[in-house]
């Protein structure tokens, strides 16, 4: 069993030179969508961290958004009330979780309004 920021990695939704948005479950079978959101490089500090949006999906909402039908944006929001986890992945600390609103954290976490599903950037590697 392959996990992913502790959860248990079901399939990457879009990749390019890494995950962009997986499907994971925790331990219970719940549904979320990972979206990548930042990797950081400090060259002073030498330490790499990553910061993902993590957020309660359904598989019919994933479904909809793979065929066209619902937003990026909608996907993050819609099926979980507009909460989810901001983590943040560092190799001195592990990970760290923040409880957020979605639609109130910085914009540059978050996908455009109107941004839809790029079926170029399909599952292609496995974690």
């Amino acid at each position: 069993m392959t996990t992913f920021l502790g959860y248990r990695f079901v399939r990457h939704l879009e990749y390019f030179e890494g995950s962009l948005l997986a499907q994971v479950e925790d331990e219970t079978g719940e549904v979320f969508v990972v979206k990548f959101c930042t990797c950081t490089w400090p060259i002073q500090e030498g330490h790499v961290y990553n910061t993902y949006l993590v957020t309660r999906a359904t598989p019919e909402y994933i479904e909809r958004y793979l065929g066209g039908k619902l937003s990026y944006l909608e996907l993050l929001t819609i099926p979980n009330d507009n909460k989810g986890l901001l983590v943040t992945e560092t190799e001195a600390c592990g990970l760290t979780r923040k409880e957020v609103t979605v639609t109130e954290i910085d914009e540059k976490f978050l996908p455009k309004v109107g941004v839809f599903h790029d079926p170029d950037l399909r599952q292609v590697m496995h974690l």
